[in-house]
C-alpha cells in the first residue's frame, strides 16, 4: 500500500481502524480493511509522533514546529 508520499512517521490503532501520519504532512484514517476512511487532513508541519486517546475520540500529533495538536474524530450531537 502506498499511502504517503515519503516516510511514515506515526501509526496507531484507533477505533476499528488505523491512523497514520508522515513527512508529507498528511494525517490519514484507515478502515479495518486498510481502505481510506476519510480524506487526509493537511498538517502545518511534518509530524514526528501520533497517538490516540483510549476512547478513540481524538488523535494527537506532535510536529517539527514544536506543537502538539488535537484532532477530534467524533462529532458532538
Amino acid at each position: 500500500m502506498n499511502a504517503h508520499k515519503g516516510w511514515v512517521t506515526g501509526l496507531c490503532a484507533v477505533g476499528g481502524g488505523l491512523a497514520s501520519c508522515g513527512r508529507d504532512q498528511a494525517l490519514r484514517l484507515w478502515s479495518g480493511a486498510l481502505r481510506p476512511a476519510a480524506p487526509p487532513a493537511s498538517l502545518p508541519d511534518a509530524p514526528h509522533a501520533l497517538a490516540a486517546c483510549p476512547s478513540g475520540a481524538a488523535l494527537y500529533t506532535a510536529g517539527s514546529g514544536g506543537e502538539v495538536r488535537a484532532w477530534r474524530l467524533v462529532s458532538e450531537p
